[in-house]
């Protein structure tokens, strides 16, 4: 009789060893893929920011060079301006008595 109670009691020894193993390497294995579901949206929420970074930096030296070119036309046209001016200056100043006479 003792030694039927013993073999039960190993076999539920076992079966509840088995049980509890398979119970601990399923709550590992849920935890491992939530661990790479979190490096996978880390690693994509990285790579979103480059990204957005690249973009922002393209944008503001498009803009800069926009500026700059705008910036040129600007000082062509003021240096044409002021050619302009002075040549009104010069030859008004000669031809007209008195000074300058801006036209």
């Amino acid at each position: 009789m003792t030694a039927i109670l013993v073999s039960v009691v190993g076999v539920l020894g076992t079966v509840m060893g088995a049980a509890l193993t398979a119970f601990v390497a399923a709550r590992t294995e849920q935890r491992r893929e939530r661990s790479q579901a979190r490096v996978q949206l880390n690693d994509l929420r990285v790579e979103h920011q480059r990204w957005r970074r690249e973009r922002r930096q393209a944008a503001y030296l498009s803009f800069l060079e926009a500026l700059g070119a705008a910036d040129r036309d600007n000082q062509g046209f003021f240096r044409e301006l002021r050619a302009g001016l002075m040549q009104g200056w010069v030859t008004s100043s000669v031809t007209r008595p008195g000074g300058p006479v801006w036209s």
